[in-house]
């Protein structure tokens, strides 16, 4: 004859086959403390039967929008009433603002009740560096969805903080050593003294030795003219022929423009007001504004520096004339008009 299981036994089970009439299905081992609810093999104090859905509805139908507790392929779910709900994480008996708070529509808030982003912390958050890069404190970004994360923000090492592109040639493209203060780009920190210089759009940024440039000692060239011009219109621009000079620069060079106009305004009339316009490559630079009495001769200066880049360059003399008589450039000999220039080529 089989000898009964005893209540110290692991297959012994007291069963209520009485209440599947009622519905329900579940059994338990008084011995072993087995709670089944669907199965009648449970294996832990509470099992449901192994099959995918909800399995507990704290509020709610379980038809509509409720809140629960369920089993999907691959992963455990917690169900929410509706978008707008949350759910709030606190130790028990405090219940001002809680530990963490997951809303219905996936934000996630550290020590902030209404998180207003995906991630929302009230307070520090606090990195710390792993084994390699993989595992570096920081934030990997991408923009839509590639198949990689192309940015990382976050720690070089100890000491640096960078930003780094996963590619084309990945690597650390800026990053700053939080010791010292310096900066790296590309890989280079530079050398002492060089400068942060930008190559434009779509080139990159590159440390270099800062532009130095000599006396006026390349380049001191005048160039004269008896001018002989009378302006009549007011805002028309008159070029002054003579004045211009052309030169080929091999390297980026300061040039101080120096100017000489004589002018006479006639007896009959008030004074008249003019500029004299410093012009390169016919982009116009600089403007002075002068007026001159009626009936009276007189010699405008003005100086200003111009960054010239190498290449081919004009740079000329006009003048406007804005309101007033005629103006005159008069051609008297021995008083001439006169453009000086004097470069201070970088080396």
């Amino acid at each position: 004859m089989k000898t009964p299981p005893t209540a110290n036994s692991a297959s012994f089970k007291c069963r209520f086959p009485g209440l599947l009439a009622a519905g329900l299905c579940f059994a338990f081992c008084a011995q072993a403390q087995f709670v089944g609810i669907g199965t009648n093999t449970p294996t832990a104090p509470l099992s449901f039967q192994s099959v995918l859905g909800k399995k507990i509805v704290l509020h709610g139908d379980g038809n509509a929008a409720h809140t629960g507790i369920g089993v999907q392929s691959g992963f455990l779910q917690f169900y929410l009433g509706e978008q707008s709900a949350k759910m709030h994480f606190n130790q028990w008996g405090l219940f001002g603002v809680p530990s963490m708070t997951v809303t219905g529509s996936g934000q996630l808030g550290i020590n902030m009740a209404n998180p207003e982003d995906k991630l929302h912390i009230g307070g520090n958050l606090r990195l710390r560096w792993g084994s390699s890069l993989a595992d570096a404190p920081g934030i990997w970004m991408a923009n839509g969805t590639p198949a990689t994360d192309p940015y990382f923000v976050g720690l070089v090492s100890n000491s640096d903080i960078g930003i780094y592109h996963a590619g084309p040639n990945p690597g650390y493209k800026m990053y700053w050593n939080i010791t010292y203060g310096s900066m790296g780009i590309n890989g280079d920190v530079g050398a002492k003294g060089f400068q942060l210089t930008s190559g434009g759009a779509g080139a990159a940024t590159a440390w270099k030795m800062p532009q130095y440039y000599t006396d006026f000692t390349n380049l001191s060239r005048e160039v004269f003219e008896n001018t002989g011009y009378a302006i009549i219109a007011n805002n028309v621009w008159q070029q002054l022929p003579g004045l211009r000079i052309t030169q080929t620069y091999s390297k980026p060079t300061k040039v101080a423009v120096h100017f000489n106009v004589f002018a006479r305004a006639p007896v009959c009339c008030a004074h008249v007001e003019f500029m004299v316009v410093v012009d390169l490559n016919g982009g116009g630079q600089k403007q002075f504004r002068y007026y001159i009495e009626n009936g009276t001769v007189n010699t405008f200066h003005g100086t200003m520096m111009l960054d010239i880049p190498p290449g081919n360059h004009t740079v000329s003399i006009a003048v406007l004339k804005l309101n007033g008589a005629d103006l005159e450039l008069p051609a008297i000999q021995g008083v001439p008009s006169s453009l000086i220039l004097q470069a201070m080529p970088g080396y």
